[in-house]
């Protein structure tokens, strides 16, 4: 049901996106299920895609540049802002890419950022066995940092994971000061569980279905 208000709509003023993919020339003789129901079980990395870093990552060699107080002189208030965007959404990417190398993605670790799911506030992980209880239950889920001024901050070995994410970029905390509420910072869902996902073999390919929450891509 839908209908007018006087509210302006507003980014993120979604309950999420429906999606059906067709995956041409799929092999069938290869089973999807256990794919899927890993997906279904364990939840999906929250990764952003590489369409937000521009082609050949530009547009977060351009958000380094604003970081660093290098701005092209005309650059539109937009691209200005969606460059320091793209510098934070590949910090986080690198953050949650390191949490799976390692072996971390369901793991939850001291100090960690804790959301509650679907949707809540945050806290700290300090009774570690009693989170990760919480976790598994899906009352919750770790959440990563998008790095800024006012990010939520953690502590103990969660912390430290973060500041290596920053260091081994080159870049520290202090580097996201002066740009007033352009990078604030914020957490997002390390993960999300899509309990509709489905899917279906069609004459041309494996269809899939599945809604995304608001903030994923």
């Amino acid at each position: 049901k839908s209908g007018l208000h006087t509210n302006k709509l507003k980014p993120g003023h979604l309950r999420g996106n429906r999606f059906r993919i067709l995956v041409r020339d799929a092999d069938r003789t290869v089973s999807a299920d256990a794919v899927l129901d890993r997906i279904r079980a364990q939840g999906m990395p929250n990764f952003y895609g590489p369409q937000r870093f521009g082609r050949d990552g530009s547009t977060v060699d351009l958000g380094m540049q604003c970081l660093a107080g290098r701005a092209p002189r005309r650059i539109r208030p937009f691209l200005f802002r969606f460059a320091l965007s793209a510098v934070q959404s590949l910090l986080f990417n690198d953050y949650l890419g390191r949490r799976l190398r390692d072996g971390l993605f369901r793991t939850v670790l001291d100090g960690d950022a804790m959301a509650k799911w679907p949707a809540g506030g945050m806290f700290i992980a300090k009774d570690v066995a009693a989170e990760q209880a919480r976790f598994d239950a899906r009352e919750t889920v770790t959440a990563g940092p998008m790095f800024g001024k006012k990010t939520y901050p953690t502590e103990g070995a969660a912390a430290e994971r973060e500041a290596a994410v920053l260091s081994d970029n080159k870049l520290s905390p202090a580097a996201f000061g002066g740009f007033g509420k352009l990078v604030l910072g914020t957490r997002r869902h390390n993960l999300v569980y899509l309990d509709d996902l489905a899917a279906a073999w069609e004459p041309d390919g494996l269809r899939l279905s599945f809604t995304l929450p608001a903030g994923s891509y």
